[in-house]
Formats: C-alpha cells, structure tokens, sequence
C-alpha cells in the first residue's frame, strides 16, 4: 500500500468519526453550486480534496458533498488569488494546504475546528491567530488590522440557531514557549573596572495583551573575565548566575525587562584578594528588537555587604538571538 492509499485512509477514518461533533456550525450554513468548484478524489473516491474554483463569487460557501464525495482537504493554491473576501468551510476539512486561500482579500471566514492549517494557507496572520485561539470552530473577522472571534460554534446555539460570543481582538490569550542564547559584556562589574564576557541560556512563555506582548522567562550561564579589584592588583573572576525576569515587548524594535536573580562566583588575584561569593541581584534591561533577537543595555545591582569588596552596580551590553 503506497503512502498516498495511507493517507486517503486515515483521512477517511477521521472525517468518520468527526464530521458530526461542529453540528451547530453547519445548520445554518447555504453552500454554494458544487459545479463551481473542481475536486480530486482521495483514496476510494468516497472522500475528495479541493483543487480549483471556476466561480465568480466573492463571497463562497465551501459544500460539505461535492458529486456525493466528503470534502476533507483544501489542496495546495486551489483559491489562490480568486479575490475573495468571504469564506465558509465545512466542518468535515481537516487540512487545508499551503497558499490555499492567498492573495486574497479575505475579512470573513468561518471555520470547523482543530483543523490543520498551514502557516500561509491565508494572508494576514490567521493560521497563527487561529492556533492561538485553541483552533476553535466559529466565524473570524479581520478588523483594524486584527483578527478577532465573532462567534464560536462550540456554544450551545442562540434561539436564531447562531452560537456566539463577545468578540476577541488581538492575538488571544495562550502561552507560547521560546529560547534563544544571550551574550553579555559587563563593562563596569564586581571591580573599578573589569571586562567580564557572560554566555547564557534565554527560556521563555509569551503571552500577548492587547497591543503588548508579555513574556515570563529564565536565564542562566556562566562568566569568565579578567577584573581590576584594585588599580595596582590584576585578578580573575568566573563563575555562574541564574536569575527569572518579566519583559514587555512594546513592539518588534523596543522591549524591557525587569528581574533578578543569584551570582556564584569565584574572585581571585596575585595577591589572593576576593575570594568565592554568592548574592542575589536586580537586573533591568532595555532592548533594541524582539523576544528572538534583540541588542540593548543591562543595569545591575548586587546586595551584598561587602561595600569595599565589589561593586554594587554593574552596565553592561547584551546580545539575544539564534545561532
């Protein structure tokens, strides 16, 4: 059995089990003339994917059944710059493919849920707002730049037969992991003067709010670096720091971040001056770029007791991204 076979099968078996459970969504739904759009079968011919549209409609309502096949697929371009602006799609398609819907004009969909959805299957952002939104069935409105939920078909229907709730603008509430490396240089630290090299690790949950974007993250790594304790003595410092910080992300070029965190380290001269130290610190940061990539400053404050052994306040520059 070739792959495709596999994969008309299972296309098959879960359109089966599944093309029932958005029932309220589909009741109030007119579909258009199935002559309109141009289909391929998958596997047994019992299932189909679309492929093309030779309508004149800006406004299309996907059927369920084109030629007694079950629609499960929007195939790769198949509307791809038709100059829609509206669309409906039934809840039995569980994947629609790449560029399907693009170029397009499109500020209205309405859709079953957890369906699959490549990332630019459409324009403006909504695959990603759709998964933000926990893939929920419902109809989507494209406003002010934003996508935003109009109604949900997982409610219990109004008495018009037509689910809803209070719309949604943004980019939803949901936290999305990332990493990224960070690279600091402590211009003023644990001296007079020192130039301390740090590598660490950047793990984080976002979240969005209204027009920011707010992230809850950690940070550890390590640091070795020649210091100047005192003006006549040279030493060495290495050692590590961890520390969780909160960061508002104002837009793609600026964001802060405010957090603290403990310093482990080891401080050693000629003339055995310093010795292992551990205290806690305050860190604020102000950053050129986004969650992924960003250059900026880092102030720090160290509370230790030590007044005459290290500096309390350190600057430096940092550098945050993939390599």
């Amino acid at each position: 059995m070739n792959t495709r076979k596999i994969i008309s099968m299972v296309l098959f078996l879960f359109v089966a089990f599944t093309m029932n459970a958005e029932a309220p969504l589909d009741l109030v739904l007119q579909y258009d003339n199935e002559n309109d759009f141009v289909v391929e079968t998958v596997g047994d011919s019992s299932v189909a994917r679309v492929t093309g549209y030779n309508g004149t409609k800006t406004e299309i309502r996907i059927p369920r059944q084109i030629r007694r096949m079950t629609i499960v697929a929007i195939g790769e371009k198949a509307f791809f710059k038709k100059g829609f602006t509206s669309v409906t799609i039934p809840n039995n398609v569980i994947l629609i493919e790449n560029g399907a819907f693009l170029e397009n004009e499109i500020t209205k969909i309405t859709i079953g849920t957890n369906v699959t959805i490549h990332e630019y299957s459409f324009d403006m952002g909504f695959a990603a707002f759709y998964f933000e939104n926990g893939r929920r069935a419902g109809t989507y409105l494209f406003n002010d730049n934003m996508w935003a939920i109009q109604t949900v078909a997982a409610q219990a229907p109004n008495i018009d037969g037509v689910p809803a709730e209070p719309p949604k603008t943004g980019k939803g509430f949901g936290m999305d992991p990332y990493a990224s490396i960070s690279v600091g240089i402590a211009l003023w630290d644990y001296g007079p003067s020192s130039l301390i090299p740090r590598l660490g690790l950047h793990l984080g949950l976002l979240t969005s709010v209204g027009n920011f974007t707010i992230a809850i993250v950690g940070e550890g790594g390590g640091f070795f670096g020649v210091a100047y304790p005192s003006f006549e003595d040279i030493g060495i410092t290495y050692g590590f720091y961890f520390g969780s910080f909160i960061e508002i992300y104002t837009s793609e070029f600026l964001n802060f971040g405010l957090g603290g965190g403990m310093t482990r380290g080891y401080f050693t001269t000629k003339n055995d001056m310093g010795d292992k130290y551990f205290f806690p610190f305050m860190e604020f940061d102000v950053m050129l770029g986004d969650e992924e990539d960003s250059l900026g400053i880092f102030f720090r404050y160290y509370f230790n007791d030590a007044d005459n052994f290290y500096n309390k306040f350190s600057i430096g520059i940092k550098k945050r991204g993939f390599y």
